[in-house]
């Protein structure tokens, strides 16, 4: 199912441009990476979700989330469905590689006769409409990524970056307590950040492009952990900076001196790959 922005549908969809849910968001945040120590690939991806009506089909097991995954170089093309809004999927090695597309859907996976959410536009009021076991009730749109199994998975997969409401446009703050450490920026950063990234990331140059921005978030990381073993020594993120850090050779966490020449080494000097990027003044 290939994503048009402009496709109609019979009934309302949560999806960007669309005033059918005008109070309600859907978004999908896909993370690929490298397996360690192989070249198979893992995505992980988080569903946010605000429409009450929608969330209470996932709970009554009437709807689930979908991610649709999509490599052209490899033919592959697959689908993996999910009651929870975390969802964690291996690949085995050359299942994908180079462009490839990872979209997030909301579906229906059985009937519902005359349908209606609280959340529909004014439009809609008093309407029902009989859903059946395939609809797509809300979407994302696509995203593209450049897998290059020859190299290791960017460091910027330990971030997830998430939109936080009392923050101003320009700031952005870090959580380090979880699993991936939240790069919390305004409403309006994160669209342009988002919109940016969606616009980058179909060209194997992305990751020095995105580096550059990860790069003051992750020398403020490096400089947390070398102070927080205890409080954030069991999370992935911790643990995934430790390996990268004694391949490059570099003091490991609790030992740095140098947290921005690290971050850069770690980042594979994305400065340096700039011109290669805007072409010689």
């Amino acid at each position: 199912m290939r994503y048009d922005p402009n496709k109609a549908y019979l009934y309302p969809v949560l999806r960007p441009g669309s005033t059918d849910y005008p109070r309600a968001e859907f978004q999908a945040e896909p993370d690929p990476e490298r397996i360690e120590h192989t070249t198979a690939v893992r995505i992980s991806a988080e569903f946010n979700l605000s429409d009450p009506d929608l969330l209470r089909l996932i709970e009554e097991g009437a709807a689930q989330y979908v991610l649709l995954v999509r490599a052209a170089a490899t033919h592959h093309r697959s689908s993996h469905h999910s009651s929870e809004p975390a969802v964690e999927v291996p690949f085995e090695s050359g299942r994908l590689s180079g462009r490839t597309e990872i979209r997030g859907l909301l579906v229906a996976v059985r009937d519902m006769p005359e349908f209606r959410a609280e959340g529909w536009h004014g439009d809609y009021a008093g309407m029902t409409f009989d859903l059946h076991a395939g609809d797509v009730l809300a979407e994302d749109e696509p995203r593209e990524y450049f897998i290059d199994n020859a190299e290791e998975a960017p460091v910027g997969s330990i971030f997830q970056v998430q939109p936080h409401a009392p923050l101003l446009d320009g700031t952005w703050n870090c959580d380090l307590a979880g699993d991936r450490v939240a790069l919390r920026m305004s409403e309006g950063d994160y669209r342009r950040f988002m919109d940016a990234r969606s616009r980058v990331n179909g060209s194997p140059d992305a990751m020095y492009v995105m580096n550059a921005v990860y790069l003051p978030a992750l020398v403020h990381v490096l400089q947390e952990a070398d102070h927080g073993e205890e409080d954030y020594g069991d999370y992935r993120w911790y643990r995934s900076l430790d390996a990268r850090l004694a391949e490059c050779e570099r003091p490991l966490l609790g030992d740095g001196r140098d947290r921005l020449d690290d971050a850069q080494r770690l980042l594979d000097q994305p400065f340096a790959h700039l011109p290669l990027l805007a072409g010689d003044a």
